[in-house]
């Protein structure tokens, strides 16, 4: 049998192991509660409900890429296409000219300023030299007005510029359609006047209009 001594030494063993094991769970406390927390989130239907949140969100976030996407692309192909239709008029408009440079200095024509712009212009129309033919009945300025709400900000002073200049030349052109022809009819002066016109519209076209975007 034990003693008094050896009860009274066992019960505050017993004593010390329940204070011992209280501050032991007080301690583990936080981290029952993230056991708690993850135990929680490890639940089929919380698992399920956090995957439909995220997919959804991805699939919509990965919608707005593809659709932002496919309108740059277009964006991109409508741009290419409206240099092409601009840079072939131009390149039309100039052939022209060179045409009427070819008569005047064969002898056969000698033309007023107004019809040899005149003549540059009517090239230039989607009725006469249009590439595709969506653009048929689209004239030149309307082409270049669309294009600049394609392209960046910096492009634009280029458009604006080609825009100002194409007006002024038709403005050149308006009112006047004259011409003569025949050697009886037509002086130096006149030759040297169609030719000097000319070479002017070259210019205007070559360095004012179509810049360096459409040559």
């Amino acid at each position: 049998m034990l003693t008094d001594e050896e009860r009274e030494r066992l019960k505050a063993e017993e004593i010390f192991r329940d204070e011992i094991r209280r501050q032991l769970e007080a301690n583990r406390e936080p981290t029952s509660r993230r056991a708690k927390l993850i135990r929680t989130l490890n639940t089929p239907f919380v698992l399920w409900a956090l995957s439909s949140v995220l997919v959804g969100t991805f699939g919509w976030t990965f919608s707005k890429f593809e659709a932002s996407r496919t309108t740059q692309l277009a964006n991109h192909q409508t741009e290419r296409t409206l240099d092409t239709e601009i840079s072939c008029r131009l390149q039309e408009a100039i052939s022209t000219l060179d045409s009427l440079e070819g008569k005047v200095r064969g002898g056969e024509w000698s033309f007023s300023e107004g019809y040899i712009y005149n003549q540059a212009i009517a090239t230039t129309s989607g009725e006469n030299s249009a590439i595709f033919p969506e653009y048929a009945s689209r004239s030149c300025p309307s082409l270049m007005i669309e294009l600049r709400s394609l392209v960046s900000p910096a492009e634009r002073t280029q458009i604006d510029q080609s825009l100002k200049a194409f007006r002024a030349f038709e403005v050149t052109g308006n009112g006047d359609t004259g011409y003569s022809f025949g050697s009886d009819k037509r002086s130096e002066r006149e030759i040297e006047q169609a030719l000097s016109e000319i070479d002017k519209a070259k210019a205007i076209i070559n360095l004012q209009i179509m810049g360096s975007r459409w040559k």
